[in-house]
């Protein structure tokens, strides 16, 4: 893309997947994967919504609908695609089986924000489709 490094072409793939957050997220526990975050939809200031899937094979899959596994603070949220682990937590509404969403702050790749990024979202989000 126009001769850019690999550094420029990164950066601008996360800015474009809105910080990680298109890209999805592995939930994970003692290590190993008990659900997959999709589909994430803006709630408020710094709170994103985001669909669960529970992972085909997990030896949890009912315990993904509880505040206790969503509480308990020993889970790990992982980035589908480039595999970095974020600090984040969930809060307000918690998945249930007839809606299973869970409303999360912090579950983006941390940059730095700069005005470039800015202007970045802005080219993109304004272009017609």
């Amino acid at each position: 893309m126009f001769g850019l490094g690999k550094r420029w072409r990164e950066w601008l793939d996360e800015v474009r997947s809105d910080y990680g957050r298109q890209y999805g997220w592995f939930v994970e526990r003692n290590g190993t994967p008990i659900a997959i975050l999709l589909d994430p939809q803006w709630v408020d200031m710094f709170w994103d919504s985001y669909r669960v899937h529970p992972v085909p094979g997990s030896n949890l899959p009912d315990m993904i609908y509880t505040a206790e596994l969503w509480h308990a603070g020993d889970l790990v949220y992982r980035n589908r695609a480039t595999g970095e682990v974020v600090g984040a937590w969930a809060g307000g509404a918690l998945p249930t089986r007839d809606d299973p969403r869970v409303v999360m702050r912090g579950l983006y790749l941390h940059r730095r924000f700069t005005l470039l990024d800015g202007l970045v979202r802005w080219w993109q989000t304004s272009r017609p489709t």
